[in-house]
């Protein structure tokens, strides 16, 4: 899925990020400040956070870090960032949207005012990958579902670590594909794809498995 190539003004999407791999817009939160679960992974060697991005490469820029600082702060007034990340989304003109490439979520309130957004833009495809399994819980046992067009991938904790979540949408990353998928029985039934963009260049390209995919997304470690 390709958006409008209309150049669209830094005003309309200042709290935005708009990566190379990716075919749409995101938002990002600073890594471990806003990663509840993440943080406490860090210093495990086996964890998926262990070999977190949004410490390193272009992450540590000063514009970069200094983006996420301002969305950290964006945050803080939930009314406000309702108000203008729905906005700013519907100002991109595209059809995908992606929350956290850097960051988590944070609280109940910090889901359910994503949520919010993803019901204020109806016509944007929302994926929202996270770490905090009890937050989503509390989520559905209050809300009972999210919004129709956002999709919630929750994401294995540990290197190879098959997903057995209760929950139609979920991730894990493998050091070897392969070797994981000689037995496939541990998959319990469940339906998987892989993501080829490291094969791609590092892009996504028209892919939309992350955000329409029911089932398990597999990354491969790299």
């Amino acid at each position: 899925m390709k958006h409008d190539n209309t150049i669209v003004s830094y005003n309309k999407i200042k709290h935005l990020s708009c990566t190379t791999k990716m075919p749409c817009y995101s938002f990002s939160l600073p890594a471990l400040l806003t990663c509840p679960t993440g943080a406490k992974l860090r210093s495990l060697k086996n964890s998926t956070c262990h070999y977190c991005y949004g410490l390193k490469g272009r992450a540590a820029f000063p514009d970069v870090k200094s983006k996420k600082a301002r969305n950290y702060r964006l945050i803080q007034n939930l009314p406000l960032f309702i108000d203008t990340l729905t906005d700013e989304i519907l100002n991109t003109r595209c059809p995908l949207f992606r929350w956290q490439d850097c960051g988590d979520i944070i609280s109940i309130e910090h889901l359910e005012a994503i949520n919010q957004i993803c019901l204020n833009t109806p016509t944007v495809k929302h994926w929202l990958p996270t770490m905090e399994n009890h937050i989503v819980r509390h989520f559905i046992l209050k809300h009972q579902k999210f919004a129709s067009n956002l999709t919630v991938r929750l994401s294995s904790k540990l290197i190879d670590q098959i997903p057995t979540y209760e929950w139609k949408y979920s991730s894990m990353v493998s050091r070897d594909v392969k070797q994981i998928l000689n037995d496939k029985a541990k998959f319990n039934g469940e339906n998987f794809l892989i993501c080829n963009a490291h094969k791609w260049s590092d892009r996504c390209w028209v892919c939309s498995g992350c955000w329409t995919f029911k089932g398990i997304i597999i990354y491969p470690l790299h």
